[in-house]
C-alpha cells in the first residue's frame, strides 16, 4: 500500500495543480483551519477543582497540534505512536491535527478496559466514522451505537452461533486450505518465488466469501487478481486515506472525483454489481425454499435471511439487498485481514525465529501423525486442532507485536472521567495503541511461552484488557475463534507438507493503514517437506 502522504500529494496532482500551488494551497488552508480552532478551557469538577487534562507532548505547535508530527510520521504512524506512549509512561496524552477530531490516546490496559467496558456507554462510534465508513459499510455493525447496534450484535451473534453454521465454515476452511496447499505446491514445483502475502490474502478472500455467500470464487487457481478482491483493497485503501486526511480534502475529492475518492467510487460499483447479485440470488433462492425441495443454504447470507421472519416489521430493512452487502463487505474485509496479515506476519517472524518453527513443527507432528502421510487431502479435525498448544501461542504472540487494528478509537459521547481521573471532554475522541507500548526486553522479544502457563503447560487465561488483538468488552470481535481456528489449520496443513523459506534481504515493515499490512510482498520458496 502507497503511503498516506504519497496519496495526498497525488491527489492534488490528480486536480492538475502544481508542486508550488499545492504546497500553498496546503499551508494556507492548515494555518486557516488551525487558526479557527478554538481553544478549549480547563473544564472543572463540581468542587470547583481543575480536571486532571490529557499530556499535551513537546512538539506540539499552537494551532497546528500536532499536524506536523503526523506528517512527518506519516509513513511510521505506529512507530510514532507507541514511542510517544512510551514517553508518557502510562499517562494519557492528547493529540491534535487539523481538520480531524482531537485525540486523547490511552496505552493501558486499565484504560482500554474503563473505555470498552466499564463506562462503555459513554464511548461511541460516533459521526466521524460513521461520515467515515458509510459509503463503504453503510450505517452497519462496524459504526452503529445504541440500541441498534445491540439489535444487530444480537443477531449476529446467534447466527454465529449456530452449529450449522460453525460446521460449515469448518469444511469450507478445510477445503480452502487444500486449494492454498495446491497453490504452495505448484509453486514448488516450478521452483518460481511466491509472494506469500499475496496468496494468503487470495486464501482469505476466497475463504471467506464462501462462507458469506455460500460460492465458490476460486481466486487460488488464476493467475490474475479478481475484482472483487481488488475493490475490496481500494475501499480499504480509501477507508485509510479519509482517517489520516483532513475532512474537507477527501470531501472535496469525494465531490470531484478526484484522487482515491474517484478510484473508490470505481471500487463500490464493482462490489455492488458483484455483491449485490449474490445476494438477490440468495433472497430468491430463500423465497422459493418453502415452494421446492432445496435444502436450507449454511451460508452467512442465507442464515442470516433465515431470521427474516422472526423480526418485527420495522426492523425488516436489515434484510434488503443494500443492508445485507454492508453486512457482507464487513464480514470479508474484517475477515480476511485478521487471517491473511496475521500469517504473513507469523512466517516472517519464524524467519527470524528457527527454534520456535521447529517446536511448532514437532507439536503438529506428534499431535497429528496422519497429517505427514502421503494421503492427499487430509485435514485435522476441530477437536486436534484444539489441542496445537504452542501452535496457538505462537499465532498470539504474533497477534500481541502486529496487531490487525493496531489503533482503535472512540468518541466520548458526554464529558467523561477516566478511572485514572483524566478529563475527556464530550466530542474529543479516544484512542487506544495496540501495539506493545514496551518494546525492550523481554516485552519486544517474541515469546511464545509467555502464554503458557509453566505449572498446566496450558494456555494461559489473559485478559482480554490486556491482549486486545480481537478488542474486548461488549464490541469483542464475533468472529475470533473462527480466525484461530483457520490460522491454525492452515499452519497444520503447510507445515505438515512444506517448508516455507523466506528469502533474504527483504526489508520487511508495515503499511500505513487501518489495519496492518505488509510493505510490500513477502518473497519466499516453497520446499516440498
Amino acid at each position: 500500500m502507497l503511503s498516506v502522504l504519497h496519496d495526498w500529494s497525488a491527489s492534488l496532482q490528480d486536480a492538475g495543480l502544481s508542486t508550488s500551488v499545492q504546497i500553498a494551497l496546503g499551508m494556507g488552508l492548515l494555518l486557516l483551519l488551525g487558526a479557527l480552532q478554538s481553544s478549549t478551557p480547563a473544564a472543572k469538577s463540581p468542587s470547583g477543582q481543575p480536571y486532571k487534562q490529557a499530556m499535551v507532548i513537546d512538539s506540539t505547535l499552537p494551532w497546528l497540534g500536532n499536524t506536523l508530527d503526523l506528517v512527518k510520521n506519516g509513513m511510521r504512524f505506529h512507530d510514532w505512536i507507541t514511542e510517544v506512549c512510551q514517553a508518557a509512561n502510562g499517562r494519557p496524552w492528547l493529540m491534535t491535527t487539523v481538520g480531524r477530531p482531537s485525540v486523547i490516546v490511552v496505552s493501558t490496559p486499565e484504560a482500554y478496559e474503563d473505555v470498552t467496558k466499564t463506562q462503555f456507554g459513554n464511548f461511541i462510534k460516533g459521526e466521524y466514522v460513521r461520515d467515515v465508513l458509510k459509503d463503504v459499510f453503510g450505517l452497519g455493525i462496524f459504526s452503529m451505537d445504541g440500541a441498534q447496534w445491540a439489535y444487530h450484535r444480537k443477531l449476529t451473534s446467534n447466527v454465529f452461533t449456530k452449529r450449522s453454521m460453525r460446521d460449515s465454515m469448518t469444511a469450507t476452511i478445510q477445503k480452502h486450505c487444500h486449494s492454498l496447499c495446491s497453490a504452495f505446491q505448484r509453486a514448488a514445483d516450478e521452483q518460481r518465488e511466491l509472494d506469500l502475502f499475496g496468496v494468503l490474502s487470495q486464501f482469505t478472500t476466497e475463504a471467506f466469501c464462501e462462507i458469506a455467500f455460500g460460492i465458490d470464487m476460486d481466486y487460488l487457481n488464476s493467475d490474475h487478481e479478481h475484482p472483487l478482491q481488488q475493490a475490496l483493497d481500494g475501499a480499504q485503501r480509501a477507508i485509510t486515506f479519509r482517517l489520516f486526511s483532513p475532512t474537507w480534502l477527501w470531501k472535496l475529492q469525494r465531490r470531484f472525483s478526484l484522487g482515491l475518492e474517484g478510484h473508490l467510487q470505481q471500487c463500490l460499483k464493482t462490489l455492488d454489481a458483484i455483491v449485490l447479485e449474490i445476494i438477490n440470488k440468495s433472497i430468491a433462492h430463500h423465497a422459493q425454499r418453502d415452494s421446492a425441495d432445496k435444502p436450507a443454504k449454511t451460508d452467512l447470507i442465507s442464515l442470516f435471511l433465515s431470521h427474516a421472519n422472526d423480526v418485527d416489521a420495522e426492523d425488516k430493512e436489515i434484510f434488503t439487498p443494500d443492508a445485507l452487502k454492508y453486512m457482507a463487505m464487513q464480514f470479508l474485509l474484517a475477515g480476511r485481514e485478521t487471517t491473511a496479515q496475521t500469517l504473513s506476519w507469523f512466517f516472517w517472524v519464524l524467519h527470524q525465529h528457527p527454534e520456535v518453527e521447529a517446536k511448532i513443527h514437532e507439536e503438529i507432528k506428534t499431535l497429528a501423525p496422519e497429517l505427514f502421510k502421503p494421503t492427499k487431502d487430509m485435514s485435522p479435525s476441530m477437536a486436534t486442532v484444539q489441542q496445537f498448544t504452542y501452535l496457538e501461542a505462537a499465532l498470539k504472540e504474533t497477534l500481541r507485536l502486529y496487531p490487525v487494528a493496531p489503533f482503535n478509537a472512540r468518541d466520548a459521547a458526554e464529558d467523561t472521567t477516566l478511572s485514572d481521573g483524566t478529563f475527556v471532554p464530550a466530542g474529543t475522541a479516544w484512542g487506544y495503541q495496540t501495539m506493545p507500548s514496551d518494546v525492550s526486553p523481554p516485552f519486544g522479544d517474541f515469546n511464545p511461552s509467555r502464554w503458557i502457563d509453566p505449572g498446566t503447560s496450558k494456555l494461559a487465561v489473559v485478559s482480554a484488557y490486556k491482549f486486545v488483538a480481537f478488542h474486548a468488552g461488549p464490541r469483542i470481535c464475533l468472529g475470533m475463534n473462527l480466525a484461530m481456528f483457520e490460522m491454525k489449520i492452515a499452519v497444520a496443513q503447510i507445515f505438515s507438507r512444506f517448508h516455507v523459506n523466506v528469502l533474504p534481504d527483504q526489508n520487511i515493515t508495515y503499511a500505513t493503514s487501518i489495519t496492518l499490512p505488509m510493505n510490500a510482498p513477502l518473497k519466499v520458496h516453497i520446499v516440498p517437506v
